[in-house]
């Protein structure tokens, strides 16, 4: 099965994040048919990484098999791949295995595989991941970045702000204390807030994700 036709066939296993079984147990035999040694990370209720080692990994080739939904039927034309998961990131696992098997053909076996669930969402698999005894010195990460080699990403911290008020009849307005005024305030500065500047990644950004109130 070449590159194109592995691609195909992944694409063709719906994987929306929280159904990665299917695309995961067909990834663990597609793998162990190649001659790798193949482990599996539990991570939930019939979800889990899929590990793979040609030897020693001193690198790790990492990339995720969740989607975003919904799914899209796989076609294809005399160039391009099109349907859901062809760059991201399903193109990229058919790419990897086929770096491997290149390395493994010029004799290169200290590398292995990491695929991951979840990375869409929470990133459950990467985090089950992070608490694996690993020694590997090096890992390549697989994500759509237009063919350039990307060697960091921002970061992000996420908060929830609650602030309180108290209720007024409309009569007496000034009884009364609106809570999302001062919530609107608060963001008001962060917005202008300086979240620093990095020569690689550049500005910090401020977002405002979900507003409720009443």
């Amino acid at each position: 099965m070449n590159p194109f036709e592995l691609t195909s066939q992944l694409m063709s296993i719906a994987s929306v994040t929280g159904t990665e079984a299917a695309v995961g147990e067909f990834l663990s035999s597609h793998i162990a048919g190649l001659g790798y040694r193949v482990e599996r990370q539990n991570v939930a209720a019939d979800r889990f990484n899929v590990l793979g080692f040609a030897g020693d990994a001193r690198v790790i080739l990492c990339t995720h098999i969740d989607t975003v939904p919904p799914i899209l039927p796989v076609r294809e034309d005399n160039e391009y791949l099109y349907g859901r998961g062809a760059c991201d990131t399903k193109g990229i696992i058919a790419a990897m295995l086929e770096a491997g098997n290149r390395l493994r053909r010029d004799g290169t076996t200290d590398f292995g595989y990491l695929f991951v669930v979840g990375e869409e969402t929470d990133s459950a698999g990467a985090k089950a991941a992070n608490t694996l005894k690993w020694q590997s010195e090096y890992v390549v990460v697989g994500e759509p970045t237009e063919n350039r080699l990307a060697r960091a990403q921002k970061g992000a911290v996420m908060a929830n702000l609650t602030v309180s008020g108290r209720a007024a009849h409309s009569g007496y307005p000034e009884a009364g204390t609106s809570a999302i005024e001062n919530l609107w305030k608060v963001l008001t500065e962060c917005q202008s807030a300086d979240w620093g500047n990095d020569s690689v990644l550049g500005k910090g950004t401020f977002n405002i994700g979900v507003f409720h109130g009443g």
